[in-house]
């Protein structure tokens, strides 16, 4: 007997901040914090066996998370106080390529009962922040940028499962996957003025995959058991709230997201009594918005765009033989 457990997990953050009265008279001003291929990796193989009973499992827990204490911003960006650039203003948070990956690999055989649980769970849920602060009186020669960004976020998770016996074999995995960046964007109770654009995007890509293979072998009973869960997506969300007094040359406000889910599993019984059961979920699911709020007091000499846009796909596919 026994059990294999692997646990990869990265927490943290990554802050840029500016506040007071900051003045460039030659050149612009960018408060920026990126997060770059961030990633957790947890792999477990078991294998074992025993003339009566062999009971062998392999969990993996690979994680991409804010941690308890860093009030759920894991990358941020903001700018608050007098602040006045000759060219452009830019405030941005970016994760780049972040990933989760878990794998787990059981194999167990014995000669009388043969018991094989594996499972792989794999979570990537960043926190990505961009804002201008409640209060701040912002002054822009060109344009005035404020963005939180997302790109291309995966997780997978895999669980592989092999059991066998004379008697009795009894094979079970469960693979799950989340990708769920909170991505968003946001000028507060604030004075914006710049002849060029003000710009306020979120954006956010999450992948998440999982897949399972289990194969259960008895010379009586034969039953193999496996799961795959995958979800994907969170709040996208860019817009200017209650009580910002705008006068700008163009106003654009987008959010945009695009977020996958897939699911695989195939299951695999034998003996004379074979009973096989394989589940597969795929839940994709994104709240995008983009506003300008209520009480915004907002002057523009041209144009004003204001878009939320979201691509959602799913695929689940499950086998048993």
């Amino acid at each position: 007997a026994g059990k294999v457990l692997a646990d990869a997990i990265v927490e943290g953050s990554t802050r840029a901040f500016a506040t007071g009265t900051l003045t460039s008279t030659s050149d612009f001003i960018r408060v920026q914090a990126f997060d770059e291929n961030s990633h957790a990796v947890a792999t477990t193989s078991a294998a074992g066996g025993g003339v009566i009973a062999s009971v062998q499992g392999a969990t993996s827990h690979a994680y991409i998370r804010p941690s308890a204490d860093d009030n759920q911003e894991q990358v941020r960006a903001r700018l608050a106080g007098v602040v006045a650039a000759k060219n452009d203003i830019a405030v941005r948070a970016k994760s780049t390529g972040a990933f989760a990956t878990a794998t787990g690999t059981g194999f167990s055989i014995a000669g009388v009962v043969s018991l094989g649980k594996t499972n792989a769970d794999a979570v990537l849920a960043q926190t990505i922040r961009s804002s201008i602060g409640n209060g701040s009186i912002v002054t822009g020669g060109e344009d005035v940028k404020v963005e939180a960004i997302n790109a291309a976020g995966w997780s997978t998770a895999t669980a592989d499962v092999v059991s066998g016996s004379l008697v009795a074999g009894d094979a079970g995995g469960t693979a799950i996957a989340t990708a769920a960046a909170d991505v968003r964007s946001a000028i507060g109770d604030a004075n914006i003025t710049t002849t060029g654009s003000l710009i306020v995007h979120a954006d956010s890509t999450n992948l998440a995959s999982a897949a399972g293979n289990g194969i259960a072998i008895g010379l009586l009973l034969g039953m193999g058991d496996v799961s795959a869960d995958a979800n994907a997506g969170d709040a996208t969300t860019a817009g200017v709230e209650n009580g910002a007094t705008l006068d700008v040359g163009n106003l654009v406000i987008e959010s945009l997201s695009n977020d996958r889910g897939k699911t695989f599993v195939e299951g695999t019984g034998g003996g004379l009594i074979s009973a096989n059961a394989t589940v597969v979920t795929t839940d994709v699911g994104a709240e995008v918005s983009a506003y300008l709020a209520n009480n915004v007091n907002a002057t523009v000499v041209g144009n004003v765009s204001i878009t939320s846009e979201s691509r959602m796909e799913g695929d689940a596919e499950a086998r048993a033989n």
